[in-house]
């Protein structure tokens, strides 16, 4: 057993200051992370004056984070998840002692029964499950807490690079769980959001979620086609679960190492079945042909 000891995972802002922070404080943050973001970005004033997307972000993570941090700082979970991590002694100890906190039943998110103690401390698992509830309802902000709220998970989840299982607390493994669980998805969202509300769109398009070769009849010879096959079924339903849950805003009972949802409501398809994707490929690749012949 690794008897090292280990500072507490960071706790972010909310727990020292206060629970409101002032729109003119917030374009302030905004206007310094825009200055130390790589890529040479016009000067917040200026860009704050021609596209007003940006003030949107500071909106956004007023009333957005703001109500977040308030009513999570509310509750017992996370008062509970607090005390705990305030007191880690070793690193397996601690981890075993999340996932048992973590097993108490949540009626705020999913992130806390599912993955809380395995990808997510308890604090960042509470965290991102009261990001969820209170995201908003209209558009575009509710997409772009979206969005933020899946960065969140992936820098903070304690795993290598994707979801296909998370560290255990073994003595290589355990460095780099509570690196990650230092992280605040609160703060993290803070510095990702101004890049969002830029990230749009100067011409409307539509986005379709169709069968490929039935999106391929529809075509025109003249279409720009790009064929991206999918990861097989077993890997993409490992690597990106937690993040769909996210996206999703919920999830069913998981289980496993991984904490992987039922077989029946990973995603599935053709292109991604051994026994079906060389003929599902060469459909469409036919279907395509068809085009360039018309």
């Amino acid at each position: 057993m690794n008897r090292s000891k280990s500072r507490a995972p960071a706790k972010d802002e909310a727990a020292a200051a206060s629970n409101a922070i002032p729109i003119a404080s917030m374009k302030a943050m905004l206007a310094a992370s825009l200055r130390a973001s790589p890529g040479g970005l016009p000067s917040p004033a200026a860009t704050w004056a021609a596209d007003p997307t940006l003030s949107r972000a500071a909106d956004i993570s007023s009333s957005w984070l703001n109500s977040t941090i308030r009513l999570r700082n509310a509750s017992k979970k996370w008062r509970e998840a607090l005390r705990l991590e305030s007191h880690v002694v070793d690193i397996p100890s601690f981890v075993s002692s999340a996932r048992e906190l973590c097993q108490e039943p949540s009626a705020v998110g999913p992130i806390w029964n599912a993955y809380g103690g395995h990808y997510f401390s308890p604090t960042q698992a509470i965290s991102i499950d009261y990001m969820l509830k209170y995201i908003p309802s209209e558009e575009p902000a509710r997409t772009i807490c979206i969005a933020a709220s899946i960065i969140c998970a992936s820098q903070c989840a304690a795993a290598p690079g994707h979801t296909a299982r998370p560290f255990q607390p073994t003595i290589g493994a355990s460095p780099f769980s509570m690196e990650a669980w230092r992280k605040s998805p609160i703060d993290i969202a803070r510095r990702v959001l101004p890049d969002l509300c830029l990230r749009h769109a100067k011409v409307v398009g539509e986005a379709k979620v169709q069968d490929a070769t039935a999106a391929a009849a529809t075509l025109n010879s003249s279409d720009l086609v790009i064929v991206d096959p999918p990861y097989s079924g077993v890997q993409y339903s490992r690597f990106y679960h937690v993040l769909e849950t996210v996206a999703e805003g919920n999830v069913d009972s998981v289980s496993g190492v991984g904490r992987y949802p039922l077989l029946k409501n990973r995603p599935q398809s053709s292109f991604s079945n051994k026994g079906q994707s060389s003929k599902a490929l060469s459909t469409l690749l036919e279907t395509l042909a068809k085009l360039v012949r018309r």
